[in-house]
């Protein structure tokens, strides 16, 4: 995931410090003056000095100090590593795929069900009651309990500048056959409709999970990626999703070089308006507006449907945070979410840091108004169908390497199918 989505769960915690609250059981919370953050981010990223600052305004406000370390990337992998000595924080976060399969999987996220009960700050409103139960899949473990509380929402959308495509502006296409048009129309005028990195596999196996999960429905990529023996693959349905990306590649509908590029070049491309089709997650404008063109006027528009009036759930990656178990002050840990919920701290960061919140009910800048509609008007799933939260280890080995090859035109409809046939049956044959 590229830093901009890696780091929007850990920007949430931009906001203004809030009296303390109640705790889920009636108490006037922990008695504990400090918690331990570990973070996403590293020490040089320039979120850093804006969040320990904030760090500073919280304790001066509520007396409790937070001991921020910028453990990076791996920062679950080092959760899981300390949950032998005890050596773990109080709170920490990452995407919901992530903390699901590192966390929840292997009992060591603290039941958050309470927090869910809690009120928010300042508010006649539980957080349960502002987060709803549209989550409640991708925050759910196998037990029914909460491993996390969402935070910002990571649709995976088209990205497109209304400036330099003005005719979607007025209509996107709702399904392939409006799509094949589109990208068959913008390339007969000489440009290039599809940007894409193909060296970031993450991107490669989300467009093609999302099409497949299009043809099949939610929850179907999962099962077939749980088949042993491989065969569920060999559908006409899965056939029609990889037909897709078959054709896209044979017409030429991709920006020159993007078979061989190194993120983020065509993604510096597409925000300079030389290719213009982008799909990847709502971290886009925060992520890019800093090359972004002059006329940049970030529009979104849903993968379409096989056919109209077909599925159009979108795939949604969700940021939060998760208690580990251990965790010493997870009392603190629960009172410093619970005051985050309100509504002034939430508007904050989705102007500063354009990131989309669970908070259905703040206006969102215009940069986000479209992938704000998109999940407010459809039903949502875990992006690539949970397989990267279920199914250990089968994504990065099997999954991401055969949709990269797809999308590049190395592999036709039936070499993928049995590629995938015949890994997948390997997989399960150790892994089963």
């Amino acid at each position: 995931m590229a830093r901009g989505a890696a780091t929007a769960a850990a920007l949430s915690l931009l906001l203004a410090g809030c009296s303390a609250s109640p705790s889920s059981d009636g108490s006037s919370g922990s008695a504990s003056d400090e918690l331990t953050y570990w973070s996403m981010l590293t020490v040089d990223e320039p979120e850093v000095p804006i969040l320990t600052a904030v760090f500073d305004e919280f304790e001066a406000e509520t007396g409790i100090k937070v001991n921020v370390q910028w453990q990076g990337r791996d920062v679950l992998q080092k959760v899981m590593a300390g949950m032998t000595t005890g050596n773990v924080p109080d709170l920490t976060d990452q995407d919901n795929n992530r903390l699901q399969g590192l966390l929840a999987n292997n009992g060591a996220a603290r039941d958050l069900s309470g927090l869910y009960e809690r009120t928010v700050q300042g508010e006649d409103v539980t957080i349960g009651e502002l987060v709803g139960d549209k989550y409640d899949p991708l925050t759910k473990g196998e037990d029914g309990a909460y491993f996390m509380l969402p935070f910002t929402l990571q649709p995976y959308v088209w990205w497109y500048n209304g400036a330099n495509v003005p005719s979607l502006t007025e209509g996107a296409p709702s399904d392939w056959a409006g799509m094949n048009a589109l990208l068959a129309e913008l390339k007969a005028e000489g440009r290039a409709p599809l940007a894409l990195d193909a060296d970031h596999t993450d991107y490669d196996r989300a467009m093609v999970a999302t099409a497949i999960v299009r043809a099949v429905g939610p929850g179907k990529l999962l099962e077939a990626v749980e088949d042993p023996t491989g065969e569920a693959w060999d559908t006409p349905e899965m056939r029609e999703a990889v037909d897709l990306f078959v054709d896209w590649a044979e017409q030429g509908f991709y920006a020159k070089g993007y078979d061989s590029s190194k993120w983020p070049a065509i993604q510096t491309e597409w925000a300079q308006n030389k290719a213009d089709l982008l799909f990847l997650g709502g971290w886009t404008p925060n992520e890019t507006r800093g090359y972004a063109a002059d006329d940049m006027a970030y529009r979104a528009f849903n993968f379409p449907a096989v056919e109209e009036g077909g599925d159009t759930a979108v795939p949604v990656a969700l940021n939060g945070f998760a208690i580990p178990t251990k965790a010493k002050n997870p009392e603190a840990a629960e009172q410093f979410l619970a005051f985050l919920y309100a509504k002034d701290p939430m508007s904050r960061l989705t102007t500063e840091t354009l990131s989309l919140t669970v908070r259905s009910d703040i206006e969102v800048p215009a940069d986000l108004q479209d992938i704000r509609d998109i999940v407010d008007q459809n039903a949502i799933y875990g992006v690539n169908d949970q397989v990267p939260a279920v199914v250990p280890n089968f994504d990065t080995t099997v999954f991401q390497p055969a949709t990269q090859a797809l999308v590049t035109g190395r592999l036709t409809t039936d070499e993928f199918i049995e590629r995938m046939k015949t890994e997948q049956k390997q997989y399960w044959e150790l892994n089963g």
